[in-house]
């Protein structure tokens, strides 16, 4: 099961309820081979305003701009959720998730997701990562890519393309 602990430090009208319901539904804990469905998994949830988000990523990423979300792993080595899973424990914190309401609301509007779907694809996103999937490069990229599309087709929800095309990004 997952729990979602959301920090509100924004007025938004997002609805944080149904996000966890729905994603409630991925049972993440399949994903992690030794982990018993039983465990609750636990993420932080921050949305947050550009400015924020500018602060957090120039931080941690080294890129003086605002992204749609951030993620920050409890632990960079994934190992450790076998280890929890082992020790019978019925909680895993794996960590937090920021997402920047401005960017979230434009990506919303740009992609003709609405609002709703658009939440749904940062949150798994960010989810992807705090279970170590990353696009560093192309291969890992289509990976991501791929089970994140089958997440949101699970749920229902439509997707859109997530990556730039390398051309796309030396065009702008």
């Amino acid at each position: 099961m997952l729990k979602i602990d959301y920090f509100q430090e924004l007025d938004t009208e997002l609805d944080i309820p149904t996000l966890e319901a729905n994603l409630i539904q991925l049972e993440l804990p399949k994903l992690f081979e030794s982990a018993d469905p039983s465990i609750t998994i636990r993420v932080g949830l921050r949305v947050v305003d550009s400015s924020t988000s500018k602060d957090y990523n120039q931080r941690y990423s080294g890129n003086d701009y605002p992204t749609d979300v951030l993620s920050f792993a409890y632990q960079e080595d994934l190992d450790w959720v076998d280890r929890f899973a082992k020790e019978e424990l019925e909680e895993i914190y794996l960590g937090d998730i920021m997402i920047c309401l401005p960017i979230l609301e434009s990506q919303a509007s740009q992609y003709g997701l609405g609002l709703n779907a658009e939440l749904h694809l940062l949150m798994v996103h960010g989810l992807l990562h705090l279970m170590g999937y990353d696009h560093q490069d192309r291969d890992s990229e289509q990976k991501m890519s791929l089970v994140q599309d089958q997440y949101m087709g699970f749920l229902g929800l439509n997707t859109r393309k997530f990556f730039k095309d390398k051309e796309e990004s030396e065009q702008q």
